[in-house]
């Protein structure tokens, strides 16, 4: 079975279109079979399909040729060695990291010059995505002061900046209000996330 830096449904079905009983093509249900195949066989849980953990620039998906869902040896390689080979950055959480260079086929990675900005799933509040600051990841999910209101929190956001300090945050909201201050780009509100007002009552 072949596993290249472009891991396709295509291939993980023998390299040649699949059709069903009725002859029509089995495209659909082949990349789900290899969406479930790569979920089985790997790794941990998958934060959505364009994931880091499932992309072509990511090293260890270049390298790896059979990974071993029984072996915990082959899981923490995986986590461990995962780096994004486009944007020249560790991938700590890969299943749970996005930009949208993401890609699957190998090919099309020949070139690619990075787009937009790394994103890291935030604090839930349904699935929500935030972004990194720079080449800097955001830790979510832990205990924290927010630089923003001055709440604490058992489950905040938190930044190391370039001075080796860090800013903490209540929720998505305040890291991206602060986040705006850093970084102009009006696409990215900090309206479009929970107010932390709200959710505290």
């Amino acid at each position: 079975m072949a596993h290249s830096a472009g891991w396709t449904a295509v291939a993980f079905l023998g390299g040649r279109p699949r059709r069903d009983r009725s002859g029509r093509s089995c495209k659909k249900s082949t990349r789900l079979a290899f969406r479930a195949f790569v979920r089985s066989r790997c790794l941990m849980p998958n934060g959505g399909p364009d994931c880091c953990g499932q992309c072509a620039f990511n090293r260890t998906i270049q390298k790896i040729r059979s990974p071993n869902r029984t072996d915990e040896s082959d899981r923490q390689e995986f986590w461990n060695n995962s780096y994004c080979t486009l944007r020249f950055v560790k991938l700590t959480k890969p299943f749970w990291t996005y930009c949208a260079n993401y890609s699957h086929d190998a090919p099309k990675i020949l070139g690619a010059k990075a787009t937009g900005w790394i994103f890291a799933s935030g604090i839930y509040e349904g699935y929500v995505r935030i972004p990194w600051h720079g080449s800097t990841e955001p830790m979510v999910g832990v205990p924290t002061t927010c630089s923003v209101c001055g709440r604490k929190t058992e489950s905040g956001i938190e930044l190391t900046t370039s001075d080796d300090s860090s800013l903490g945050f209540c929720s998505n909201r305040h890291y991206v209000a602060w986040w705006r201050t850093q970084h102009n780009d009006p696409a990215i509100c900090a309206d479009h996330f929970a107010d932390p007002e709200e959710t505290s009552k």
